[in-house]
């Protein structure tokens, strides 16, 4: 930030009201009674990078006014670039008129991202919706912080040696100056044609790619932590040597009272059992069935002819006596409920789908009255059912992020064009962030697809501060190329510093012990860089097509 500023007070703002807010989001965590787990861990993190990425976006605009605000055209517009001898304006001035501009595109941006956090609720498992509301609480903390605090701290700061300050960011716009003409060429038809056409090619490949994403878990052990994590080593051990493992699926037998000592009822048991044994990734499988026949055996001096169950209830009542304490794991009171347990080689989604899908497709003899399998429980049997939840909730959580994100753009800017040049962008990052869980091996689960409508909602910040400043130069008669030139000058650098800013923030995380924080890492440095490049390339590649003529050349808009 200093780099930016050349201030120590500028560069020390942002970071303290991101902390303000960040402080009041862990003090509302104890009030609701959450605490940190290894998902909300990173939403603190997140916000205060949010947080400082608005916050560069008023410092920028603050300075503008303090070394150019006192230049205006006859349009009452910005003088873009300064004239030989600028005019600023004091601090006071500067911090309202900053405020005054940047309070649609601001809060917009602001409320979107808190929007899209609160979509996350749309996933009924419990601590997703506990990162939602906590993310949410922190974006509403910081809508007050960015637009509120910031700038009334910003209308105490005097800048010393105002002279050589402007000089020295003069002379530094001046070397920039070639980099947004280069940029503004976008708007022009050629580049922009070859800009799109390479967003449509990218677009087939990222829908292409995104359809090898998987939902759940790709590698064997927890995902959450490196293969080398002790857990990971010693877990694999187990599965390896043993004929159980560290991962169990349990299917409930639901029968009729007294089913425990009904041949009919354990028979079909044990055939279920050897069914599901040989299903790929099972390793082994323990039932109330497979007990009686070990006490059978047992009591007939170990002779594997008597593995097998008896007909006659009496024994199979005495089989559950010899059972002792151990038989209340594999049966209810009544014997009306009766799991199976199955010992599967590792949890990825391809082994889950695959027994469950097996399970799914068992026959059994005997009417659903007697015999009725439900599913599931175990570590496997939570991780099916949050896959399924997860698969079921992926498309209407994006649709209402989407649906929000138009609405608020529309009533914002009140153009179906402007909003369409903001939204495509963020529809071709999403694709092409699929394509990049593909290629990374990240499953789609509970841990990674809030990540996903995160991205959507910080992603859309770029494109809508560069798009209000843009449409302003419009309607006051700019042609495309040199209203767009005018906002990369006013906003375009803030927009590239946030990228790279929080780009190079989360890509520090590929070096955390946690395996999901290093993958967060790279998925987020990859939509956050991504986000900023369309909003500096696509968008107006798009505004040349999707603009009306009379826009484009520069003819000012009706009153």
């Amino acid at each position: 930030l200093w780099l930016y500023t050349r201030s120590l007070i500028l560069s020390l703002l942002p970071p303290a009201v991101s902390l303000v807010a960040v402080v009041g989001l862990l003090g509302s965590l104890d009030v609701l009674g959450y605490g940190l787990d290894p998902m909300s861990i990173l939403v603190p993190f997140l916000v205060f990078a949010i947080g400082v990425s608005h916050g560069v976006q008023m410092i920028s605009g603050w300075m503008g006014e303090v070394m150019y605000g006192g230049d205006t055209d006859d349009k009452g517009r910005p003088v873009v670039p300064a004239p030989a001898v600028p005019h600023g304006v004091d601090s006071m001035e500067a911090a309202q008129r900053t405020f005054r501009r940047l309070l649609v595109p601001g809060a917009l941006a602001v409320i979107t991202g808190s929007v899209s956090f609160a979509t996350i609720l749309l996933i009924a498992i419990g601590i997703v919706r506990e990162t939602a509301i906590t993310a949410s609480i922190g974006m509403a903390i910081m809508l007050f912080t960015k637009m509120i605090l910031l700038p009334v701290m910003l209308s105490y700061v005097r800048i010393p040696n105002l002279e050589r300050y402007r000089q020295r960011h003069r002379e530094a716009e001046i070397k920039r100056d070639k980099v947004w003409r280069f940029i503004a060429r976008a708007t022009e038809t050629k580049p922009s044609l070859a800009i799109l056409t390479l967003v449509a090619l990218l677009t087939v490949w990222g829908i292409y790619k995104g359809h090898q994403m998987k939902i759940g878990d790709l590698h064997p052990g927890i995902s959450e932590l490196r293969e080398d994590a002790r857990y990971n080593v010693d877990s694999l051990a187990i599965a390896k040597k043993f004929s159980i493992g560290v991962d169990k699926l349990t299917v409930m037998v639901e029968a009729q009272p007294n089913a425990c000592v009904d041949y009919a009822v354990m028979k079909e048991m044990d055939r279920f059992a050897w069914y599901v044994r040989n299903l790929p990734g099972v390793q082994s499988v323990d039932s109330l069935a497979r007990a009686m026949k070990v006490i059978m055996a047992a009591n007939n001096e170990g002779s594997a002819r008597w593995f097998e169950l008896s007909r006659n209830n009496y024994s199979m009542s005495s089989s559950l006596y010899h059972m002792g304490g151990g038989g209340k794991e594999l049966m209810n009171a009544d014997c009306t409920a009766m799991p199976v347990n199955i010992f599967t080689t590792d949890h990825k989604a391809e082994t889950i789908d695959t027994i469950i899908a097996g399970i799914k497709d068992y026959k059994p003899t005997l009417p659903k009255e007697r015999f009725n399998l439900r599913l599931a429980a175990g570590n496997v049997g939570i991780i099916a059912a949050t896959n399924q939840t997860v698969a079921a909730a992926e498309w209407p959580m994006l649709f209402w992020v989407y649906a929000v994100t138009v609405v608020l753009t529309l009533l914002a800017f009140r153009s179906i064009v402007g909003t369409l040049c903001i939204i495509i962008p963020l529809v071709f990052v999403s694709l092409l962030g699929n394509a990049m869980m593909a290629i990374l091996d990240i499953g789609l689960k509970v841990n990674t697809l809030p990540m996903m409508a995160l991205g959507v909602g910080v992603g859309v910040d770029y494109a809508i501060y560069i798009y209000a400043a843009m449409s302003g130069f419009l309607k006051t008669g700019d042609s495309l190329e040199e209203a767009f030139y005018k906002a990369m000058r006013l906003t375009g650098k803030a927009v590239i510093f946030i990228g790279a800013t929080l780009g190079a923030g989360v890509c520090t995380w590929i070096f955390a012990s946690l395996k999901f924080q290093a993958d967060m890492g790279i998925l987020l440095t990859f939509l956050f860089v991504t986000n900023m490049l369309g909003a500096i390339l696509i968008l107006p590649a798009l505004a040349r097509w999707l603009l009306p003529a009379r826009l484009r050349m520069g003819t000012p808009s009706p009153a």
